[in-house]
């Protein structure tokens, strides 16, 4: 039986530049250290619930309506990917819905991974990379990536 080498994960997300330069980052470093790359993206579990609150709280919903829902998203969002990173074997990709500071550490964790690579602009350091500096089981790798223009 073959050992298994050590993981990083790319932790993706949307955003203009930012899977590009995180995939690349991370394809780098894999290299370098003779490691593989799993590339995650994590879909806000907030993205589904914050649209059926209003003024009286949680609005009503069937599960089976939610959960068509978050499977729409994530096969929008792994076509995304395979799209803007041709040639990434989409067997090494995963989509999933979750809280995304919890869904990253919890692969991070059954992978056994040794790093994780995340992408931050210059001048803001967001929620999810600033939970995963004080909590991650692993290494992090912060790239630069692009700043983003509202």
């Amino acid at each position: 039986m073959s050992e298994q080498k050590p993981v990083i994960i790319a932790a993706i997300d949307l955003k203009p530049h930012r899977m590009e330069d995180i995939s690349l980052q991370a394809g780098a470093l894999a290299d370098a250290l003779g490691m593989d790359v799993r590339i995650i993206h994590v879909i806000d579990e907030a993205e589904f619930v914050l649209p059926l609150t209003n003024d009286m709280g949680l609005g009503t919903i069937e599960l089976d309506a939610l959960e068509e829902l978050q499977k729409a998203a994530v096969e929008s969002a792994r076509k995304e990917i395979t799209e803007r990173l041709p040639g990434v074997d989409e067997q090494l990709i995963e989509v999933f819905v979750d809280i995304p500071t919890e869904g990253i550490k919890r692969r991070a964790e059954e992978l056994g991974a040794e790093i994780i690579v995340l992408g931050q602009p210059r001048h803001v350091f967001g929620s999810v990379s600033k939970h995963l500096t004080k909590h991650a089981p692993c290494d992090l790798y912060i790239c630069r990536t692009e700043v983003e223009e509202d």
